[in-house]
């Protein structure tokens, strides 16, 4: 479910990029350009010149942006934003960004910088400012981009970097057209990639999301095949194998006709976590709604994992992701407001098993 909300708000945001004020705890929910800025004096603060439609002359050598986010845990500074400038194009997933910028934050919600547009570096034409709002980690919680054009002097020529989905000969010799991934058809190809959303991090998980749209086999068989083999460069495939045994195990476990076990909120900590220590369901409690409660020793450098999953209405096996004590997934204060029946009864540490693992 929650994969399919992505999705959609992608092709919103592919649509109208300018339009797009996403409504989640963890979003970018605005962004401006302009060539100047403006001061309240009366508050003492900055903000953009007024500039809606956003085209810069030759002798502007320095645009300023400001990005407003939403955010649940302002106090998290271990967060970032990733400016970058990008050519419009139908290949921009490709394309090696011409500026960016990596701002750590602090507990503000909007933030003013500049980016230069050096002669060197920029052509006449269209550009997207890009903004991925993100983590350590490089998990993406968010990403927004606004447009705008560019008129630089008329002998300035733009050379295109493109990111290298091909395999690297230098090192392996291999041609992707002998691999694994050249059995595999569009339609299988498309399932494939999007099945590894779960694992992807920073860059790749934006390139997955544009592949999903995509018609050109060979361009997602190279990042397919890529993908593996930053993994284990020594045998991509086995990994690939291998992550298709969970898959299907998942399917099995969590998933039904119309989603796949690893687009499940169960199926995801899955993948990202590993198998859970323990495991406890609950389905026949009184006053409470179904649920399980996934505990991890250790998963990665973190310790002491706990992951409340619950069941809200006639969802079949669908369990959904309710609470847990991880500051990246959710951590929801009216927990037993919606588990509980009577969220208040005195008794209640007595008569759940939920309150073994929370308070």
């Amino acid at each position: 479910m929650r994969l399919k909300i992505i999705i959609c708000l992608l092709v919103l945001y592919i649509l109208h990029p300018t339009d797009v004020f996403s409504q989640a705890g963890d979003s970018v929910q605005h962004i401006g350009l302009s060539d100047g800025i403006s001061a309240d004096i009366a508050s003492g603060k900055q903000g953009l010149l007024d500039y809606p439609f956003p085209f810069f002359d030759v002798e502007v050598t320095k645009i300023y942006t400001k990005v407003d986010l939403s955010r649940s845990h302002p106090e998290d500074t271990s967060r970032y934003l990733i400016l970058e400038i990008k050519k419009k194009s139908l290949q921009q997933f490709r394309l090696k960004p011409i500026v960016r910028k990596k701002i750590r934050l602090s507990a503000n919600t909007s933030y003013i910088d500049s980016l230069d547009l050096s002669d060197s570096l920029f052509a006449s034409g269209n550009y997207d400012f890009i903004v991925s709002y993100t983590n350590d980690s490089l998990k993406v919680y968010d990403v927004k981009k606004a447009p705008f054009q560019l008129l630089r002097k008329h002998n300035a020529f733009l050379k295109e970097e493109f990111y290298s989905f091909e395999a690297d000969k230098a090192r392996n010799m291999i041609s992707v057209e002998k691999t694994f991934v050249q059995k595999y058809d569009i339609a299988q190809l498309r399932k494939n990639i999007l099945s590894l959303s779960p694992l992807a991090k920073g860059t790749e998980q934006k390139v997955i999301k544009e592949l999903a749209l995509s018609e050109n086999p060979e361009v997602m068989k190279l990042f397919f095949y890529n993908f593996w083999y930053d993994r284990n460069p020594s045998d991509p495939e086995k990994d690939w194998n291998d992550y298709v045994i969970i898959l299907n195990s998942l399917a099995k476990k969590y998933g039904n006709a119309s989603t796949p076990g690893y687009e499940t909120d169960r199926g995801r900590i899955f993948i990202q976590y590993g198998e859970p220590d323990r495991i406890t369901k609950v389905t026949n409690e009184k006053n409470t709604l179904p649920y399980e409660v996934w505990f991890y020793y250790r998963s990665g450098i973190k310790t002491n994992l706990k992951f409340l999953f619950f069941q809200p209405g006639m969802l079949g096996n669908t369990l959904l992701l309710l609470h847990s004590n991880i500051p990246e997934e959710i951590i929801n204060p009216y927990w037993k407001e919606m588990l509980l029946s009577d969220p208040n009864n005195g008794d209640n540490k007595l008569m759940h098993k939920v309150f073994e693992f929370f308070n």
